[in-house]
């Protein structure tokens, strides 16, 4: 599945944007960028049940969080490295 592979990308992008313009919806900056990951994890989670009827929590909880959530920090933190 390489959906969630693909909203960890956009979603590193949106992250550092948010981080550089300092953009606070809720309590902080921080707080902000990990609510959203969450809003936006559980739309993916929904969507590939939805779209591909996969049920077994394996496929639509675990290794899609880990693919999600590690591709859009380490997206985030190399932006971060390269772009200050």
């Amino acid at each position: 599945m390489f959906m969630r592979f693909i909203a960890g990308l956009i979603y590193g992008f949106i992250a550092y944007v948010i981080y550089r313009l300092s953009l606070t919806l809720l309590y902080d900056v921080s707080f902000t960028i990990w609510f959203l990951a969450g809003i936006i994890y559980a739309i993916t989670v929904y969507y590939v049940e939805v779209k591909f009827g996969y049920r077994g929590f394996f496929l639509t909880v675990l290794r899609g969080f880990l693919t999600y959530n590690l591709t859009w920090i380490i997206v985030s933190l190399v932006l971060y490295d390269l772009l200050g």
